[in-house]
């Protein structure tokens, strides 16, 4: 990518999305921009939460795997049921942030974050769900697009820089 989109790094600066975002810093930004649905994001913004979720699901599942083994002795149960309620606290943690982080990434490709809703809609139709998929991923692919800078300004500045 050019140097045209990239401002001053700044990781604490949450008006502007972070270029080359370390997987601390992307971590760190996705709980801090938990719910704002303003702004944009990178592309490394977007995928190391991605890899901390999954990492963290592949967590819970070696304690569901470990409960397994441990259930011929009668314990496993409970270390199974755990490792089943740690998955849904992470899908529902990561769910909730990953819809805010996927309205700014439409942002930074210069679409608006009502797309989401649309690819959220279709993921319930089936068939359709598969282009759903396909679309969420993309989301993460995609180059960020200049006209996307039209979403870091306030309101008022931007309507009058783009009327």
């Amino acid at each position: 990518m050019s140097d045209q989109y990239v401002v001053d790094r700044d990781p604490q600066d949450l008006t502007i999305p972070l270029r080359g975002a370390t997987f601390g810093e992307a971590v760190k930004r996705f709980f801090r921009s938990y719910f704002r649905y303003s702004g944009r994001a990178s592309k490394s913004e977007f995928w190391w939460p991605a890899l901390a979720n999954l990492l963290a699901i592949l967590v819970a599942v070696g304690v569901i795997v470990t409960g397994g083994v441990l259930g011929e002795e009668g314990a496993g149960s409970p270390v199974m049921a755990i490792g089943g309620m740690l998955i849904v606290a992470i899908m529902i943690v990561y769910g909730i942030g990953g819809i805010s982080l996927s309205v700014r990434r439409l942002h930074d490709i210069d679409q608006s974050g009502w797309w989401y809703l649309l690819i959220v809609v279709a993921a319930a139709v089936p068939v359709v769900n598969i282009a759903a998929t396909i679309a969420a991923l993309a989301i993460g692919l995609i180059e960020a697009k200049p006209g996307g800078v039209r979403y870091d300004a306030p309101r008022a500045q931007r309507d009058r820089l783009f009327s």
